[in-house]
């Protein structure tokens, strides 16, 4: 049957096609066109995205308070004239599932209302300029237990999360992270960001200097690590001590300036212990040497084990990509 009319679609059809639209957006659309567009806007099943950035003059405004806000489930928060507002009623946001801020320095000053929504799993954190204490205060201090995603990517790529020390009263204190990502950590931080998170399944994590070991979660199947100025020696260390027992697919990026990094066999046999490991990739920027050549015909000597081996030169760089299979 084909529909040449939106009316024509089902209930169930419309409410699929409404939550790919920002809330505000769906209400100016379709807000009191008909009856059964008002009973679809108000049915419980609908789930809201709203985003701030979406409220812009005293229409908009009037339009957010007739949503019902227990039907939003995600909200993107960004710097403007409505931030104020949605920190003193974000914890009427009851359902809430998911909440971005982004382009604010103004997170941390949320989390004492984000307290109240038992439902929230995931924050998102981009694009801010300092918000290492809101990190400490998730990751460290537990302030929301009931999160299991946490994504920090901040604005400036050099800028790094330093200086986040623990205390006393946090010591014995473990967050409930299944999903972390967090862009530029400080390497004295990271194994205090892996013992706090003893419960994480994927981490993506890019590291600012040279990498300290730490234990990773026996829990992971997943790993993406950025790597700046790591030795092979400490990322063999990194996983030697984890028993990464699940772990199911490892990403490797970076910068490789320690030559055992461009060593087919050798990254081979960083992985060899990892029983589950099914998906094995490598995205290395590289210094030029003279034995550059004679370091990446390691892997053709080897092709049986990796596949797609692309390499070219940029500059003073190599960029090699491959996967082991």
């Amino acid at each position: 049957m084909v529909y040449t009319l939106l009316e024509h679609l089902s209930d169930e059809l419309l409410i699929s096609v409404f939550e790919y639209l920002d809330a505000i957006h769906l209400y100016h659309a379709f807000s009191d066109l008909n009856t059964r567009f008002n009973h679809i806007l108000n049915d419980s099943l609908l789930r809201l995205y709203f985003d701030s950035n979406s409220v812009r003059d005293c229409r908009d405004r009037c339009v957010f308070n007739r949503i019902n806000q227990h039907q939003i489930i995600s909200l993107t928060i960004t710097s403007g004239p409505f931030l104020a507002y949605l920190k003193f009623h974000i914890s009427t946001f009851i359902n809430l599932q998911s909440i971005f801020f982004n382009s604010t320095n103004h997170s941390q000053d949320f989390l004492s209302e984000l307290e109240s929504l038992g439902k929230l799993r995931t924050l998102v954190v981009q694009n801010t300029l300092n918000e290492c204490e809101f990190v400490r205060r998730i990751v460290f201090e537990n302030e929301l237990p009931q999160l299991r995603k946490f994504v920090y990517i901040p604005k400036v790529q050099h800028y790094s999360v330093e200086h986040v020390c623990l205390n006393d009263t946090t010591r014995n204190r473990s967050n409930n992270l299944e999903h972390m990502t967090i862009r530029n950590v400080h390497s004295s931080n990271l194994a205090g960001f892996l013992r706090k998170s003893s419960n994480l399944k994927y981490l993506n994590v890019s590291i600012s200097d040279t990498l300290e070991t730490g234990v990773l979660s026996s829990k992971l199947i997943y790993l993406n690590i950025n790597l700046f100025r790591t030795t092979y020696d400490n990322l063999y260390q990194l996983l030697y001590l984890s028993p990464l027992l699940n772990l199911k697919q490892f990403e490797l990026s970076g910068y490789g300036y320690d030559q055992k990094l461009l060593n087919g066999e050798k990254l081979r046999y960083l992985v060899s212990s990892l029983p589950s490991l099914r998906i094995f990739n490598v995205d290395m920027k590289i210094n030029t040497t003279p034995s550059l050549e004679i370091k990446i015909a390691t892997f053709e000597n080897e092709k049986i084990y990796w596949k797609n081996l692309k390499w070219y030169i940029e500059g003073m760089y190599a960029t090699l990509r491959a996967e082991l299979f």
